[in-house]
């Protein structure tokens, strides 16, 4: 929570300073984006991620921006043992995925002809899922496979800034780097009742893509 009233405090700050000195000039108007990088899924797991945007820079120095995305990792892990002839295995899988779905509000400056700096602030709001396999086997009793998923969905503040070239009048390259942090809760059902804990995601995330512009 002290991070999430950071990152909004920085939020409100970069506007109140920024917001004086924004141009009237008419923007691009509407973009649409494509993106791929890495991506902190949940905890201290990392994945990959690709997603979309859709923005519109309706002056010189101002654009909102809406943006959906994907992120994937998976991780497993087998050991086995023997005694005597008899050889016992176990396995294990866990699959981690998340679908931010986030607004921000994106302060921009020139640098140069084709060159530009883009600073980011908003919100996102996060479906993560956990899926778990075990497996056990052995060959007296076969193999016994067990299955648990898990979701949670939640806010997160997030601050950006990327650089931004121009490659054509339509087209331009980008690289971005963001931060966010959030905490939800996990209820997990057990013999006992339900138990809950707290669960962390966001954190640094880094990525590059394309702009198409229609004017």
């Amino acid at each position: 929570m002290k991070k999430s009233r950071i990152l909004v405090s920085i939020g409100i700050f970069l506007f109140a300073v920024i917001s004086p000195a924004l141009s009237d000039a008419a923007g691009r108007g509407l973009n649409l984006g494509l993106n791929f990088g890495g991506m902190p899924i949940v905890g201290g797991y990392n994945g990959y991620s690709f997603g979309g945007e859709i923005g519109l820079q309706f002056s010189e120095r101002v654009a909102l921006v809406g943006e959906i995305a994907y992120g994937y990792q998976s991780y497993s892990h087998e050991s086995s043992s023997q005694y005597y002839e008899e050889i016992y295995s176990y396995s294990s899988e866990m699959t981690l995925s998340t679908v931010p779905i986030s607004g921000s509000l994106v302060f921009i400056t020139p640098i140069g002809e084709k060159l530009s700096a883009r600073i980011g602030v908003g919100l996102g709001h996060y479906s993560i899922k956990i899926h778990e396999t075990w497996r056990d086997s052995d060959p007296y009793y076969g193999t016994e496979t067990e299955e648990e998923t898990e979701k949670v969905n939640g806010i997160a503040p997030h601050i950006s800034l990327g650089i931004e070239t121009a490659i054509s009048k339509y087209a331009s390259l980008y690289g971005e780097v963001k931060y966010s942090v959030g905490k939800a809760v996990l209820e997990k059902e057990n013999s006992y009742g339900t138990s809950k804990s707290d669960l962390q995601f966001g954190g640094p995330q880094a990525r590059i893509g394309f702009r198409f512009y229609f004017k």
